[in-house]
């Protein structure tokens, strides 16, 4: 191949050599288009495999598989714990929670009385108040109680349900004997004692009817004694 002018190749540069190549391939790329016409259709049955037998080692290939998306890991769960209200409550309890740990567990956490936790699988959970309902005493059951401490809690509340409708009787014999309706003052003593303690009681027993029902009548109660207090005073001087 001549050189043209203004061109100036050593013997060394590449492109003679890759202009050589270009048309040698050409050459032999029109040759086999010529031998094609007569080769039969098994030989291009076998050009086919190969190309897909080529598509197959590429896809397979570190470079293929690297284009390929990797699977998203999922996110860890997040612990958390709800506290629950059971009635009643296992034997030697206070409180119940249910943790849900990062691996979607759950487990029923018991808060003892002396402090101290005790964690439970659902099934052991269920076999524990099973076991607590079926070992539990007549008057425990009655009273709808899991421990000794409730009986004390039981007679308060009794108690103070006495008083309170004590109250009643006191202002119908007040009445009769002077043959007219009257408030004596006991009976806001009574309502107000009788009252604290039923407070009392249904705080402990986690009852908002009791608590809203007692807690206002508990003001008005109050709220009469300190009237009668004040007219009262300036009698007395």
């Amino acid at each position: 191949m001549d050189r043209q002018e203004g061109v100036g190749w050593g013997t060394n540069h590449p492109f003679p050599a890759l202009i050589a190549l270009v048309a040698a391939r050409r050459h032999s790329a029109n040759l086999s288009i010529m031998k094609s016409e007569r080769r039969p259709i098994h030989c291009h049955r076998d050009a086919l495999r190969g190309l897909l037998l080529a598509a197959t080692l590429l896809f397979c290939s570190p470079f293929g598989a690297a284009q390929t998306p990797l699977l998203s890991t999922p996110e860890p769960i997040p612990e958390t714990s709800l506290r629950l209200r059971v009635r009643p409550l296992p034997q030697g309890a206070r409180k119940v929670r249910l943790v849900t740990d990062s691996q979607g567990g759950h487990w029923y956490v018991l808060e003892k009385l002396d402090g101290s936790e005790e964690n439970l699988t659902p099934d052991e959970f269920a076999s524990r108040l099973d076991h607590d309902h079926r070992s539990r005493q007549r008057l425990h059951a009655f009273l709808n109680i899991t421990s000794p401490i409730g009986v004390a809690w039981v007679v308060l509340g009794l108690a103070g349900q006495v008083l309170f409708a004590g109250r009643m009787i006191v202002q119908w014999v007040a009445s009769e004997r002077r043959q007219r309706s009257v408030i004596p003052v006991a009976f806001w003593w009574m309502s107000l004692g009788g009252a604290s303690m039923l407070l009392a009681y249904f705080i402990w027993r986690r009852d908002i009817v009791g608590v809203l029902g007692q807690g206002a009548g508990w003001a008005i109660y109050c709220r009469n004694l300190f009237l009668i207090a004040k007219n009262r005073a300036p009698r007395s001087e």
